[in-house]
């Protein structure tokens, strides 16, 4: 669910999770990482049924998606960290 670290900060201050717009894909944040300071750590998150995890079942109900990002998340939790959400509508 986590992809690689796009930014991996030895002892990070903070850590990013970047969840993208619904049927985006994390490497819609790849351009951040040049706008960061090196002690932040920019993580994506990369849902399951879009590239390259189109071989995975899409979770097709929120409390699925929920629990999924609550088990990827939680090891992950060891510095203060946020979560970012891109919304797009049209």
């Amino acid at each position: 669910m986590v992809s690689r670290a796009a930014t991996v900060a030895r002892a990070p201050r903070l850590r990013i999770f970047c969840i993208p717009f619904l049927g985006g894909l994390g490497s819609v944040f790849s351009g951040w990482v040049r706008h960061q300071p090196e002690e932040i750590e920019l993580q994506a998150l990369q849902l399951p049924g879009r590239p390259p995890r189109h071989a995975e079942a899409a979770h097709s109900l929120y409390p699925e998606l929920v629990d999924a990002l609550r088990d990827a998340l939680l090891p992950r939790l060891d510095a203060p960290y946020a979560i970012r959400l891109v919304f797009h509508t049209i």
